[in-house]
């Protein structure tokens, strides 16, 4: 039996997609990042059952088990906390895993916040950098902010909620050029979703009341 990587919904618990609902049912050991997301999946899938948390802090248990099943020829299911895996998530380990015990991956696409923003984007984009997640130090990320002001390509960002407000004092101040443009995509997927094309001083001034959303930031060259 395989390992299986399972896509999630971001944001939308709509947009999980059937197959994942259909393996969540079924798995011999199921595997989320946190209790929360792993609820509302459950609640989706109209079912109640037992899983395992992977994450920063617990890790050990879960990929023990894993093994176990994937030696046995069990079925393990791994869904993140949102969208695709592989975006600074731990699934890497159960990749890992799988790797070194010879078993096959199998993968369920789902819904991808990147690809969500880039859909929206007013500008067309052939190619770009993904960056991810900046670093948490006001003085390291204006460094990578004025690295990525350098690049001729379009780069792609996401970080936690609670910093996007600092990531867009940043921008102001390390882009700051109004020939600099970035699209702001804010809740992807859910009723409150919004997109903010501009220079960072006008997305700024869009996003002032915005706290804790999740989002996805892309900067143009």
């Amino acid at each position: 039996m395989p390992l299986i990587i399972a896509g999630n919904h971001i944001g939308n618990p709509q947009d999980i997609p059937l197959r994942t609902l259909e393996v969540v049912k079924k798995a011999d050991l199921l595997i989320f990042e946190e209790d929360r997301p792993a609820r509302l999946v459950l609640k989706t899938a109209k079912i109640h059952r037992d899983y395992l948390k992977l994450n920063e802090n617990r890790a050990d248990e879960a990929l023990e088990e894993a093994r176990n099943c994937l030696i046995n020829d069990q079925e393990v299911v791994y869904l993140s906390d949102q969208g695709m895996p592989g975006n600074a998530d731990p699934g890497y380990q159960l990749i890992q895993l799988a790797n070194s015990l010879n078993v096959a991956i199998h993968i369920i696409p789902g819904p991808s916040s990147i690809s969500a923003a880039i859909a929206a984007s007013p500008v067309r984009i052939d190619q770009y950098n993904y960056v991810g997640f900046l670093k948490r130090s006001t003085e390291e990320r204006r460094a990578q902010l004025a690295s990525i002001a350098r690049s001729k390509t379009t780069s792609i960002l996401m970080d936690t909620p609670y910093r996007f407000q600092a990531l867009m004092e940043d921008c102001c101040k390390v882009l700051g050029s109004s020939r600099t443009k970035i699209l702001a995509a804010i809740e992807i997927g859910n009723s409150t979703q919004k997109y903010f094309y501009g220079s960072p001083d006008e997305v700024r001034s869009k996003v002032a009341d915005i706290k804790k959303h999740n989002f996805v930031l892309i900067i143009y060259p």
